[in-house]
This record gives structure tokens, sequence and C-alpha cells, in this order.
């Protein structure tokens, strides 16, 4: 893998979580509700804010995405030691499971 297809890897991991924290932010989740609200209350800001949380939760469904490419490179050079060692398989099949 080039050097800039790296870097390009290696950015995409500070992508991911910015987007991670936009979208929490979107869906109104940071700072989370308050712990001394009724079980209605918190009932009534999810009917209130659907639009809202829906917005903010697509943010962050993608965010996996981005996640295994910054994996990708990680294990890359997890195996430049000598070959693929089981920790590059490791870290690649949870990156995976992510």
């Amino acid at each position: 893998m080039h050097a800039k297809s790296q870097i390009a890897c290696l950015w995409a991991g500070l992508v991911m979580i910015v987007a991670l924290g936009a979208g929490l932010i979107i869906a109104g989740w940071i700072p989370p509700p308050m712990a001394n609200e009724s079980p209605a209350q918190v009932a009534q800001m999810y009917l209130d804010d659907q639009g809202r949380i829906r917005a903010g939760i697509l943010v962050v469904f993608f965010t996996p995405v981005l996640a295994f490419v910054f994996s990708v490179v990680v294990a890359m050079h997890l195996r430049v030691g000598g070959g693929w060692t089981p920790w590059a398989f490791v870290h690649l099949g949870s990156a995976a499971l992510a």
C-alpha cells in the first residue's frame, strides 16, 4: 500500500471520531438525558425529537466503515514485523465485527 493511501486510512480514524461525536450531538444524546427525568419525560423526548435522532443515528451508522478502513492500515503495520501474526488477524477480525 502506498504511503498516501496509508495516510488517507489514518485520517479515516480521525474523521470517524469526529463523525461519531457529531452524530451523537445531532441526535441530542450529548449530554445524555438527566437521570432524574421520569420515564414519561424520556419517552416524550424521543417522540418530540424523532427527526433529529434519526439524522444523528444515520451519521453514527456509517462510522464503522471508517473504523474498518483505519483498522486495515493498523493491521498492515502489525504484520510488517514478520508476516501475518496472530495479532494482526485478531485486530482485523475485531474491526470487521465492530
